[in-house]
């Protein structure tokens, strides 16, 4: 698991995106102010990831989907964890 506070993460892997105007005022007229709860990325959102990455820095598996909620199935990552150690 990574906690990626300063988006350091996500602006290497390019796996964000800046949230649109129109989205920002929708934000705002509800009293979200994205920068405030994110100091270090301001309005830059994390589109969600799952990478499986070796003892050796290789990335064995990636998945990204801008879709929030379309997500990696849990079986295919513990399969890729499974093919990294042998088993």
């Amino acid at each position: 698991m990574l906690l990626d506070t300063d988006g350091a993460v996500i602006r290497a892997y390019k796996i964000g995106y800046d949230v649109p105007d129109y989205l920002r005022s929708f934000f705002e007229g509800w009293k979200i102010s994205l920068p405030q709860l994110n100091p270090d990325t301001g309005w830059l959102l994390p589109i969600p990831a799952t990478y499986v990455i070796d003892q050796q820095s290789v990335v064995q598996m990636r998945y990204a989907n801008s879709d929030y909620t379309r997500r990696v199935e849990p079986a295919e990552v513990i399969a890729t964890l499974r093919r990294i150690q042998g088993r």
